[in-house]
């Protein structure tokens, strides 16, 4: 997080440095705001999945949580075994 944290700061002080230029560079400009984005996704996304696979694994310690819990819903049947005929000519 410290990471992300450090490259969105980076991603946004290269977009306040390019305001300043004479010269306004609007490629360079999307590229330090993706970067900003994508950051930001991926720092939302941890901040949403780490407690709930904290949590999980929690209860999967505590033995409170089976598979079927897990996989809700699941209809996944036994995997079967298909054989093709292919004749084969002499």
């Amino acid at each position: 997080m410290l990471f992300m944290a450090v490259d969105m700061g980076g991603g946004l002080f290269s977009v306040l440095s390019l305001v300043f230029k004479p010269k306004f560079d609007g490629v360079a400009a999307a590229t330090y705001l993706a970067v900003i984005i994508l950051d930001g996704v991926i720092v939302v996304a941890a901040l949403i999945l780490n407690p709930r696979a904290k949590k999980r694994r929690d209860r999967q310690v505590s033995g409170t949580e089976t598979l079927g819990s897990v996989v809700r819903g699941s209809t996944e049947k036994e995997p079967q075994t298909t054989t093709t005929h292919v004749p084969v000519e002499p």
